[in-house]
């Protein structure tokens, strides 16, 4: 899912895989040793207090105020189809969700599914291994289908830890004094459009600062 990210950041100064613990602010931004106009924190709300509590009390208690249920996913690829007429399945025991992934428009290859473990079952399994993970939701699975699955060829497990959340229908917040903001589906929805949205949100915020009548904070 970070693919289109990826494409759309080619040409610019992005920095992968960085970890960002502390924010600076003295008139300007600091990340180490580098000066920023604007500092945008586009990161799940339990990640943002820590950045922007000692610069945004209301922004940090917003963010607090938003809390995230996990998700365990399997996504698995089997050599024959699984015996069920259904392609999508919801409250199996502890899979929240079932979606057979290869019969979505225009896709080829193999029977492929992807398996979402509900919120209660990952939380309580958050810092299981990913095999375990992966034999409990496949059994899971099959005992609620009621049959043998066909043999895997393909498997992949992720955890997001910070999977859908309780939003607040903010859009995304926006400190012009200091230029400062925040974006992400816990601020509009949990869903991947309303991250996007919120971002877009945002954006509009951060080009008009120059052009509106500044405030402590612009909400939507």
């Amino acid at each position: 899912m970070s693919a289109p990210i990826r494409a759309m950041a080619n040409g610019g100064d992005v920095r992968w895989n960085t970890a960002i613990d502390t924010l600076t602010y003295d008139g300007e931004w600091w990340i180490g040793n580098e000066r920023f106009d604007a500092a945008i924190v586009a990161v799940p709300a339990e990640q943002v207090a820590p950045l922007v509590t000692a610069h945004d009390v209301a922004l940090a208690d917003a963010a607090r105020s938003a809390l995230s249920d996990p998700c365990w996913t399997v996504m698995a690829a089997f050599d024959g189809l699984v015996p069920i007429d259904h392609d999508r399945l919801t409250d199996l025991g502890i899979i929240g969700s079932a979606v057979r992934n290869s019969a979505k428009p225009t896709r080829t290859g193999p029977e492929a599914w992807v398996l979402q473990a509900s919120a209660d079952w990952s939380r309580a399994h958050l810092e299981d291994e990913p095999d375990t993970v992966q034999r409990a939701l496949l059994a899971a699975f099959a005992d609620n289908i009621g049959a043998e699955l066909p043999a895997v060829i393909a498997t992949s497990v992720h955890r997001w830890r910070y999977a859908r959340v309780d939003a607040l229908n903010h859009g995304a917040i926006w400190n012009a004094d200091i230029r400062l903001g925040a974006c992400g589906d816990w601020l509009l929805g949990p869903r991947i459009e309303a991250a996007w949205l919120s971002g877009q949100h945002l954006a509009e915020f951060v080009g008009s600062t120059n052009r509106a009548v500044s405030k402590q904070h612009v909400r939507c």
